[in-house]
């Protein structure tokens, strides 16, 4: 959800895996699938997570700033930014802090921790999962599958069990800390994506251009999938080429309701 609405100026609402039934979607990764509501503002994904999780969609009532911490964390997350990307979101958040939140800088090691975990190429569940589901079809029609994804989920096959556990029991053990730290703050405050989107021509062929580009866009975005939180994307300017970019907010698992009531506060104070 996230990428697409950075990328697009629309609200994407990343909810926790497991909050919203996946029937009727295409299967990724079981541990990590999730969906939720791309919208063209916050009201309009609040009412359609509400219809989601069966409920009546009601009012939506927005957070007060002035009682509003967010953490800003440094690290993975905001390195080997665009620049017109760092602007953006730097112009954002003096914005909302001249509407009253309070920006918590600190470092928070757990995301640069659970970001190697996520590309350890010898421990991706992702890659496991994707490989269980997908292999069998990318084998049979190998000719017909873009080259960079059917070498990425074929490597599913050479992975081992005992690492796949190694790393699912220190995903757990990183998210518990990262919870403990944050759980004085609202939410931490990420760019939804590093990179402006980059020209598909570059792409096609695959190669480092095609990696860079790859792990740039989804970096971010796998970090809180990783973690197991729900995240919000917002508008937050738009770079030289008129095109969006995103800022993102992400707070504990279950916390949908409370997440886009600051988010509509947030969405006001950059707009």
């Amino acid at each position: 959800m996230r990428i697409p609405a950075a990328w697009n100026g629309l609200v994407g609402l990343k909810t926790t895996a497991g909050r919203l039934p996946l029937t009727g979607t295409v299967p990724l990764s079981p541990t990590f699938d999730t969906v939720g509501p791309l919208a063209r503002n916050v009201e309009d994904a609040a009412a359609l997570l509400a219809l989601l999780d069966g409920r009546q969609a009601r009012p939506l009532a927005a957070m007060d700033l002035k009682n509003v911490s967010l953490w800003l964390p440094g690290g993975i997350g905001w390195s080997g930014l665009d620049p017109q990307v760092a602007s953006a979101l730097e112009a954002g958040i003096h914005r909302l802090v001249r509407a009253g939140v309070r920006i918590v800088e600190h470092k928070l090691p757990e995301l640069d921790e659970v970001h190697a975990l996520a590309w350890d190429p010898k421990a991706s569940r992702l890659v496991a999962e994707a490989y269980a589901q997908w292999g069998d079809m990318l084998a049979a029609n190998e000719k017909d599958i873009y080259r960079p994804v059917y070498e990425r989920v074929m490597a599913g096959e050479a992975l081992k069990a005992g690492d796949l556990v190694h790393a699912d029991m220190k995903r757990k053990e990183i998210a518990a800390r990262y919870f403990a730290a944050t759980a004085g703050v609202d939410a931490v405050i990420l760019p939804t994506v590093a990179i402006a989107p980059p020209p598909i021509a570059e792409l096609v062929s695959g190669g480092e251009a095609y990696g860079r580009a790859n792990r740039m866009t989804l970096r971010n975005t796998t970090i809180g999938n990783q973690l197991g939180v729900c995240a919000v994307t917002l508008p937050c300017g738009n770079d030289d080429n008129g095109l969006p970019i995103g800022m993102m907010l992400q707070s504990a698992p279950y916390t949908e309701e409370r997440l886009v009531s600051l988010a509509l506060a947030v969405e006001r104070a950059l707009t």
